[in-house]
């Protein structure tokens, strides 16, 4: 197949893609990463019509299809932040790189450099684009999007590997041969439309599963809280249990109920009320560790794992979170006179510690009798109950 063919195949193929990307985009703005990597098609197509129909002088149009090569790339790495990162999208590195390509193009134009000079430019930039994202999808692949993360990063890795070695071949001056350098550029590019192919697949996978995992975790939190729900904390309790039973460690849960919060809701509104629960949120989690576990049970009610806990361990926790709830202050924004300027607010807190013929019902019900307990001591302790 001749270097005409290559880019006609590889124009139509990136156009392609870039207006599909781009449809799906518009017409659902919550697949992140989908219009960045149109783009990057686009531009990788115009690198390849420069190629074939550019009307400038021949090096300009082999420059300006290299800054369109790394510019394609560049705007690959900006799909993957936005999808896997909260970095922002004008990473400085991929600048440089495109700043340093850019320079070394117009010194060749001016005839400081040679065509090797300008090869090994051109594919040693996009190796460090590519390894660059790499490295961004790689660090991202977290559990739900562990296989296309996988996946786009080792299309990349192979693909920047490849240049790496074109580059150091063409500092070294052995693509000064002008048949060799030409078949290593065909075989660079049609591995770039391989390449293409295969992040397109693997980018719209990363997209979807994405999107699917954000589906499942709001569907498994608490929308005002962000804590987890009950369907989903029972879930973790399952786990724990078989977990447990497996080690033959032990594991505690708490039951938190917040004392008389009801009368906040009647006397100064919801939206203070909203304000009290995030606050004490924020109270719990600084109180566990991170392994541990959050649930909203219902109303003011929560809930809490607490893996390989031992009762007394439980106990200081349960504690520490409940003098820390006692702290806070909630400040009342519109209040009548004689209301005060912040509410206070206490917790009661039950415990239970996992016992070999427990199920998790049995065990919930033991911790929801020690809190049960704490109110009918008077409320604002944390006790446990044992049968």
């Amino acid at each position: 197949m001749d270097a005409g063919t290559i880019l006609v195949f590889g124009a139509f193929i990136l156009g392609l893609g870039s207006i599909g990307f781009l449809v799906v985009r518009l017409t659902n703005r919550r697949l992140n990463g989908l219009g960045w990597l149109g783009g990057a098609f686009a531009i990788g197509g115009i690198g390849a019509l420069l190629l074939l129909y550019g009307s400038l002088s021949p090096i300009l149009n082999v420059l300006l299809a290299d800054l369109c090569t790394l510019l394609a790339f560049f705007l690959l790495h900006i799909a993957a932040i936005e999808l896997t990162s909260d970095d922002p999208l004008l990473s400085p590195f991929s600048i440089a790189l495109i700043v340093l390509l850019a320079s070394v193009d117009i010194l060749r134009m001016d005839g400081h450099v040679s065509g090797s000079a300008r090869i090994a430019a051109i594919s040693l930039t996009v190796a460090a684009q590519c390894f660059s994202t790499c490295w961004l999808l790689w660090r991202a692949a977290r559990q739900k999007v562990r296989d296309p993360a996988l996946f786009c990063s080792a299309l990349l890795f192979l693909f920047a590997a490849f240049n790496l070695l074109r580059g150091i071949g063409a500092a070294a001056g052995l693509l000064a041969r002008w048949n060799i350098a030409k078949q290593v550029g065909l075989t660079a590019f049609a591995l770039y439309i391989a390449v293409a192919l295969g992040l397109a697949f693997g980018f719209f996978w990363l997209t979807t599963t994405s999107f699917s995992a954000q589906l499942e975790d709001a569907a498994g939190t608490d929308p005002l809280t962000r804590l987890y729900n009950r369907r989903t904390f029972l879930r973790a309790c399952e786990k724990e249990l078989h977990t447990s039973a497996h080690h033959r460690r032990s594991f505690s849960v708490l039951m938190v109920d917040l004392d008389h919060f009801k009368t906040v809701n009647d006397s100064f509104g919801h939206p203070v009320g909203d304000l009290a629960l995030l606050a004490v949120v924020e109270c719990m989690q600084n109180s566990v560790r991170g392994i541990d576990v959050l649930a909203r049970w219902g109303g003011e009610e929560f809930a809490a794992l607490l893996p390989n806990s031992s009762a007394e361990a439980a106990f200081i926790v349960a504690e520490r979170m409940r003098n820390n709830i006692a702290d806070i202050e909630v400040p009342v924004p519109e209040r009548s006179p004689g209301d005060p300027a912040f509410l206070r607010i206490t917790a009661s807190i039950g415990i239970a510690t996992y016992q070999p013929t427990d199920s998790i019902q049995t065990l919930l019900s033991r911790a929801d009798r020690g809190l049960y307990l704490a109110k009918d001591s008077g409320r604002n302790r944390t006790l446990a109950s044992h049968t």
